[in-house]
């Protein structure tokens, strides 16, 4: 039986390059807590709830700001989806409030 301990690894970890040169670190886990939220964000503006809906996850919030040049396919792809949810709710907020959108 071997009882030599190893050195816990360090969890895996994403870094954003943001558009205005800041770079932000995520863990692994922080992709699936943002699509947590967002499956929450999508289910309040689906039933009209937008100011109900809950904040952006801060990994998704990079995902917006990031520098789309130095983003991996999925994480190109991820940022594109992340936007267009945004771009939804921003809608469907000024709708609410009466004001044209775009």
């Amino acid at each position: 039986m071997n009882l030599l301990r190893h050195p816990a690894r360090p969890a895996p970890s994403l870094v954003i390059n943001l558009a205005d040169g800041e770079r932000q670190r995520f863990s692994a886990s922080a992709m699936e807590e943002n699509q947590v939220v967002n499956a929450l964000r999508s289910r309040a503006l689906r039933r009209g709830r937008v100011e109900g809906a809950p904040a952006p996850h801060p990994f998704g919030v990079a995902l917006v700001r990031a520098d789309e040049a130095s983003l991996s396919p999925e994480l190109k792809a991820a940022a594109k989806q992340q936007r267009a949810l945004e771009d939804l709710i921003a809608r469907a907020a000024a709708a609410k409030r009466g004001v044209a959108s775009k």
